[in-house]
Order: structure tokens, then sequence, then C-alpha cells
């Protein structure tokens, strides 16, 4: 990837609402704890940027039971139906089944969305399906998204991705025991969507169903062991590539066990209301590939500010 990074920073309050306002000398950027210039600066109120910013409602039907389907279903119909006339910024419908994604085109009306999302259909072959195995569905699910990613990287202005269901199994309940060359594959998955977030300026946000971790055998922060991330192929576990590892890494919002599925909806789209676009250039990596930490500080209290967790920079 090349050297200039751009980054897009959402701050917000306690409340959780996006902060406005701030200026380039509030903002802090640390690159593996190093404070790095940062090149340029812009602060954007999204509804008027150009080229606008879009969302992204992926329905993931491959790794969701009929129950939760219909609940997260019914609760983007309820998003849909309360913005019927005029939708903040252009949206497009998602579908992920064992065929892969079919994206939909982008509208701002809500009554054409939920045309469309009466048109979704729940196969018997994809959810719950004795054929369809972890390792199938978590590796489908791994190369669609990155495939949509990559794809998104020619669309101009910010997106944000809300993915709504569960995702993917994990192809173990602890550190995977793959091979050397498993560990290499899920490292250059791991690279290809950190890269592709960054390139597509794109944030990947997840919202479930209630109830749904203690379903699945898991703990609510089953996943935190991972956040750090992969600092190199050796150390490449399916782990980093859950669902909530990748939406942490994009700077995105987990919502999981809640069942207010619609206004965490409205939350995820708010972060395109006010945010702040920064970039700086990286220093060239001693080694081929080289896992950097990202950290932004604002010198305001009370606020916090969400960005890339990290990227891979090359010489």
């Amino acid at each position: 990837m090349a050297h200039h990074i751009i980054l897009n920073v959402v701050v917000t309050d306690a409340s959780g609402k996006p902060v406005s306002g701030l200026q380039e000398k509030d903002f802090t950027l640390l690159d593996n704890q190093q404070p790095q210039q940062i090149v340029s600066f812009q602060a954007v109120e999204g509804r008027t940027a150009k080229p606008p910013a879009h969302v992204i409602l992926m329905l993931d039907i491959l790794n969701n039971s009929f129950q939760n389907f219909a609940y997260e279903l019914r609760a983007v119909e309820k998003y849909l139906d309360q913005n019927r006339e005029q939708l903040g910024f252009p949206v497009s419908l998602a579908v992920l089944t064992d065929a892969g994604i079919d994206l939909g085109q982008p509208s701002r009306d809500g009554n054409a969305l939920i045309g469309q999302l009466k048109k979704v259909r729940m196969p018997l072959a994809t959810i719950g399906s004795p054929e369809g195995s972890n390792a199938r569905r978590f590796h489908l699910s791994v190369q669609s998204l990155t495939k949509l990613v990559i794809d998104q990287e020619d669309v101009p202005g910010r997106v944000i991705l809300i993915w709504m269901g569960p995702g993917w199994p994990l192809l173990s309940d602890g550190p995977y025991p793959g091979t050397p060359m498993d560990k290499r594959n899920f490292f250059g998955e791991i690279l290809n969507l950190s890269t592709g977030f960054l390139d597509a300026q794109l944030t990947m946000d997840t919202v479930s169903s209630p109830n749904l971790m203690r379903e699945n055998g898991r703990s609510r922060d089953y996943y935190k062991v991972f956040l750090k991330g992969a600092q190199a192929a050796d150390q490449a576990d399916p782990g980093n590539l859950a669902l909530p590892v990748l939406a942490y890494q994009s700077g995105g919002q987990i919502f999981e066990d809640d069942k207010d599925l619609v206004s965490n909806i409205a939350r995820c789209i708010a972060d395109l209301e006010s945010y702040y676009v920064l970039s700086f250039n990286s220093p060239h990596a001693a080694q081929d590939i080289e896992y950097r930490a990202l950290q932004i500080t604002v010198d305001k209290p009370g606020v916090r500010p969400r960005t890339n967790a990290s990227y891979y920079a090359q010489p």
C-alpha cells in the first residue's frame, strides 16, 4: 500500500454522540507510540460531504439462524420505515448466502429499500445446514467480505458497513493449532482486509441479536484476546479474523447482546454525521511487512476518538 495513510476519525462524547468543531491542533497521532506529523486535516459534516459517504447494510444469512435473522430483518425494516421519505445517506442492502454477497443499488428512498428488503428470502440450504461446515462458512465469509472491501476501493467517498448478525464461526474455541501454511494464509487475509479498510475508507460495525453469544457458547468478551492484532504470520489465528475483531480494527463499533437493534443501526450511521479526515506519511518499514499500532488522542476532556487500530507498513 502507499506510504500516505488516510484516517477517518470519529470523536464522541460521553453519550456516544459525534463531537464537531475540533481543530487540527486538538489531535495527536501516534504510530507505534511515536508522534507523527499530521500532513492534512479536514473536519467533515457528513451530509454535505463531496463525494457523499454511504452505508451498506449487510444481511448475513449464511451464518445465522431463522429466528435471529428474522429478528434482524424486522429491525432493518423498522429503521427504514422511520426514514421512508429521505435517508440521510445513500444506503445499499447486501445479502450474504453460500453464493457470496449480492449488493444492491444505493438509495436514499426508504420506501424503495423496504421493497428490496421484502424480496430477501432465507434459503433452507443455507441457514443451519449441516453441510455448511464451520470451516467452509468461515472461509466463504472472509473471502466474500474481502472482495466487497476491495470493490469499495473504486467507489468514491467514505463507507460504513453495518454487519447484521453474529458473524462466521471461529475454527476452534481457543488458539487454532494450524500448520505454518495455515498461519501464512490467515496472515495474508488479515493483511488484505487491513489494507482494504484503509484504501476503501471503510469502517465496519457489527450489530447482532440478543443472547447470541450465549447461544453460541461464547462469553461476550471472547474476541478481546485478539484485538491487539497479528504482528507476523506465526502469530496469525482465525480469531484475528473474527467479525468483532475486524470491526474494532477498522475503527468501528461493536453492538452485541442488545435488544434495541434499531437504535444500534442509527448509532452506527450517526458516525457519518460529523467526523475528521487526517493523513500522515508512514515511516518506511525495516522489513517486508511491519505491524504498526495506531493511536489518536484529542486534547479535550470527556471525548473518545475512534479510528483504525493498526496498519501494515511496507518498505
